[in-house]
């Protein structure tokens, strides 16, 4: 009877564990526009309203704004395992082509060697324009040691909003980054372009 319920005590533990892991098999960073670090120099020309970033309505035309978003430490460190990494934006390019401007590049710099390299660079010039929000996906394949390695770098985002004219309101509201482990469920809204 004793050995009965260690061996449904194991079992149980062994579904508890197996539970907590596929639990997370997604792990994702969201942060608002509004909390990025603005450059001392585009601070009088920042409007942050909500959680949006934008180019401030009576900034001196044409006008440039740069903020930077560093990847916090919620990541597994584990290259034992196939991941995915997912990038999300969701911004706003409202004007004509070239009146307006929203541009994010993803960089990665490494402790050991200073050495900065870019897993993403965004142009909302390349994409439709839209009065609108809009969300747009980025996906790595799924490959063992995908995903990042806080140990070894930093990460972070740089943004840089331009507005050429009044009518445009070049917007950042939101950047999410998922790591996925290939064997979980797909990450949460994320589509390629």
């Amino acid at each position: 009877m004793k050995s009965r319920a260690i061996v449904v005590s194991l079992l149980g533990l062994v579904v508890y564990l197996l539970l907590a892991r596929s639990a997370s098999a997604v792990q994702c960073w969201t942060v608002g526009g509004s909390t990025g670090t603005v450059d001392e120099e585009n601070l009088s020309q920042v409007s942050m309203a909500n959680s949006d970033l934008q180019v401030s309505s009576t900034a001196p035309l044409p006008a440039s704004v740069k903020a930077r978003y560093a990847v916090t430490g919620i990541f597994e460190d584990d290259f034992t395992v196939a991941r995915q990494l997912s990038i999300s934006l969701r911004y706003r390019d409202n004007g004509s082509l070239g009146d307006g401007r929203v541009q994010v590049l993803f960089q990665q710099q490494a402790f050991a060697t200073g050495a900065l390299g870019t897993w993403l660079n965004f142009d909302s010039n390349n994409s439709p324009q839209a009065s609108g929000f809009q969300k747009i996906g980025f996906s790595t394949p799924c490959e063992t040691g995908g995903g990042l390695s806080l140990l070894n770098n930093l990460y972070f985002f740089e943004v840089t909003l331009t507005k050429n004219v009044a009518s445009a309101n070049p917007t950042l509201e939101m950047i999410q980054v998922c790591v996925n482990d290939c064997g979980g469920w797909p990450p949460p809204n994320v589509g390629t372009p």
